[in-house]
């Protein structure tokens, strides 16, 4: 029995007695029973209003939660072909707001950073840290073809530094798919990764079964904690994919 269950059962038995009923057997209570005194009466009528509104607020609160998890990235078929690359080459910050301004506005936002997490999943980048623990994005061949690329900067300190920037090109990889970028964020896969674990039989076994399923690259991924990129590298060892 959940608390809510137990708080309702709880209700219905304050309520009899406020209406002079035995709650146990659902007999009348006499007349002149303390419980049918006008003052206790009034309390139970009370402690059962208290209840009702506390039964309510569980209810609302349980409502407001699912809502909540429903809550997700989306964006309609008419803003996806809306979206247009920038003559210019763009850093991810302004990619990401520009993307955002398209969404769904009872959704989620695309959050900071995901393109990029993104990218390292299909294979696009690939990070590494600098000497004082900075990540440092650069463009795998794939990635170089698409038209991702790396700009040398230097900062107001005279400190270089690279940015790594999205070409007209590249941003129109990213919009033809969007609904993967899309998928990716709401399935949490860059949340939390096994990619230190080895692969064991119990993984390969549950990749044939979603794969058999009809499952997508993504879900599995989702489910394995693993990356998309590794995860379709393992289904090509298995044979499952070619």
């Amino acid at each position: 029995m959940t608390e809510n269950e137990k708080i309702q059962y709880a209700k219905a038995f304050i309520d009899k007695l406020a209406r002079g009923i035995n709650p146990l057997d659902d007999s009348v209570i006499r007349d002149d029973d303390i419980v049918n005194n006008v003052r206790i009466s009034r309390c139970f009528f009370y402690v059962s209003e208290l209840l009702d509104r506390l039964i309510n607020q569980k209810n609302t609160s349980n409502s407001s939660k699912k809502s909540e998890k429903k809550k997700e990235l989306s964006m309609t078929e008419e803003a996806k072909r809306v979206l247009k690359p920038f003559q210019v080459a763009k850093h991810q910050t302004d990619l990401t707001a520009y993307i955002n301004s398209f969404v769904d506005p009872s959704g989620k936002k695309m959050k900071s950073g995901i393109i990029t997490e993104w990218l390292e999943s299909l294979g696009m980048l690939t990070v590494s840290r600098s000497d004082d623990g900075k990540k440092l994005r650069y463009p795998t061949k794939e990635g170089i073809d698409v038209g991702f690329f790396t700009e040398h900067r230097v900062s107001s300190s005279g400190k270089d530094y690279y940015v790594f920037m999205f070409s007209p090109t590249a941003q129109q990889f990213v919009f033809d798919n969007i609904d993967s970028l899309i998928e990716y964020q709401n399935l949490g896969i860059h949340e939390t990764t096994n990619e230190a674990s080895d692969w064991t039989a119990e993984d390969d076994q549950r990749i044939k079964e979603m794969s058999k399923k009809g499952k997508s690259l993504s879900a599995i991924a989702k489910s394995l904690k693993r990356s998309i990129d590794s995860t379709l590298t393992r289904m090509k060892k298995l044979g499952i994919v070619s």
